[in-house]
């Protein structure tokens, strides 16, 4: 198994909370033999266990980590890996955290067993972030990464009791509001790309990172509608503005916002816009001339 080394440095703010992160290393591999032997670094590691387990020794205390654990070492502890199954992946990278206030942090809860309704969206946001090459990112990969890392960041923060105590009460909740916020933009950007496909609930939440009923929540709570009714809302928007252009073709169209058929598209172009295609079209032409 190989490491991907991505070298470059990423600022991350979390609201009001202002932690950045600057990433040194990314990557899934195997373990290697240095690893077995005591050593520190001069900033936090994150561990996540993708596959097996093993048994890490650090500042002297033993802890066995399993597949969809987490565990982070503070910059400066000598930690090693003392065993570890056969088949194990690991992915993780190294961070600086730097809060905008006076304020004094510790890992006390580094070790971070999700529930299993969470396993699937930590899993889908080390997926997106594992995904960036630093040689190939644009700008739209440079904001994914940072959305990714800003959810899964302010997700395993908020853990610590150093973290909570800093930030107690409301403060703490700008951490869920940041989240909210990024996962809206995640979500509209989800169905911009998506709403010719066949997208599901389920691929939104991994896209995401979130668990299904989650998703469903936060679409229900932000947008009042659910995934299918979002989804229409994409597709009638986008054919309301290709309507407008008189070059494309009404089959087009509905094959274009992801209908099978035309007859399919107007049912629900009329169900929506009290209106056929054709009568839209001929609205927005004698509003024009």
């Amino acid at each position: 198994m190989s490491t991907k080394s991505t070298r470059f440095t990423v600022g991350v703010d979390i609201e009001d909370i202002k932690l950045s992160i600057t990433l040194d290393y990314v990557g899934s591999r195997g373990i290697i033999d240095e690893t077995y032997v005591l050593h520190e670094h001069a900033n936090n590691e994150l561990f996540f266990m993708r596959r097996g387990g093993m048994l890490l020794e650090c500042a002297g205390e033993r802890v066995s980590l399993r597949e969809g654990e987490f565990y982070i070492i503070s910059a400066g502890l000598p930690h090693r890996v003392v065993s570890c199954e056969q088949d194990v992946e690991r992915f993780h990278f190294g961070f600086e955290l730097i809060t905008g206030e006076n304020v004094e942090y510790r890992f006390d809860k580094p070790h971070i067993v999700p529930d299993e309704s969470e396993r699937a969206g930590f899993v889908s946001l080390v997926d997106e972030i594992e995904g960036f090459s630093g040689a190939s990112i644009d700008l739209f990969g440079l904001y994914r990464l940072k959305a990714s890392l800003g959810i899964l960041m302010s997700r395993l923060l908020e853990r610590q009791e150093s973290i909570r105590a800093a930030y107690p009460g409301d403060r703490l909740g700008s951490m869920e509001q940041y989240r909210r916020i990024t996962a809206c933009r995640m979500i509209e950007q989800f169905f911009a790309d998506n709403y010719q496909s066949g997208a599901t609930i389920c691929s939104l939440a991994e896209s995401i990172g979130y668990s299904r009923s989650q998703t469903q929540r936060i679409l229900r709570e932000n947008y009042d509608m659910s995934f299918s009714e979002k989804m229409r809302e994409m597709r009638m928007r986008t054919a309301a503005r290709m309507l407008s252009q008189e070059d494309i073709g009404i089959s087009d169209i509905a094959e274009r916002c992801g209908y099978s058929s035309r007859q399919s598209f107007e049912t629900a172009f009329s169900g929506y816009y009290g209106m056929t295609p054709a009568k839209f079209r001929e609205r927005i032409s004698s509003e024009r001339s």
